[in-house]
């Protein structure tokens, strides 16, 4: 396959598990591989497949996620981690968990990964703010969460 999802046969195109990425194989990744090839072949588009930020999650007990870049050397990062022992989570009993963010130099937040209860939501949020490549500074003068939500200590974390 080339860079248009396209065989080496003429007028022949795969998506999914048919194809060999560095993506995961995941529901989603099909959904975007599919639009992609759909704009192609009937708004022809050119341009060749980009694939954007993609977050993987463990639907276990408890939950585990993460995007973005996750470095064993941390050299070239800033990594931050949290653990959710008060506040709604220690509530809920939510006691065995742990979140990694990673700031590259500039402080823009480039990856996180999480164990707990909730850590796929978590992620869910991270994800744009890692996509849009939002300074940390951006982020703490333009959003105060709803107080008291799960939501509310990933938000406090980045201020």
């Amino acid at each position: 396959m080339n860079d248009h999802l396209q065989a080496s046969v003429a007028d022949v195109y795969a998506i999914g598990d048919a194809i060999s990425k560095k993506q995961p194989a995941l529901t989603p990744v099909v959904q975007f591989e599919a639009r992609y090839l759909f704009n192609s072949l009937e708004q022809g588009w050119q341009q060749p497949i980009v694939y954007p930020l993609v977050a993987t999650g463990v639907f276990s007990f408890p939950q585990v996620a993460q995007a973005g870049i996750i470095p064993e050397d941390s050299t070239a990062y800033q990594i931050e981690r949290h653990n959710f022992q008060d506040g709604l989570r220690g509530g809920q009993n939510d006691l065995d968990n742990c979140l990694k963010l990673v700031f590259d130099k500039e402080n823009h937040l480039v990856g996180a990964a999480e164990i707990s209860d909730h850590a796929i939501d978590d992620l869910n949020y991270y994800l744009p703010l890692m996509a849009l490549k939002l300074h940390k500074a951006d982020l703490q003068d333009k959003a105060i969460g709803i107080f008291p939500t799960m939501g509310a200590n990933s938000i406090n974390l980045l201020h």
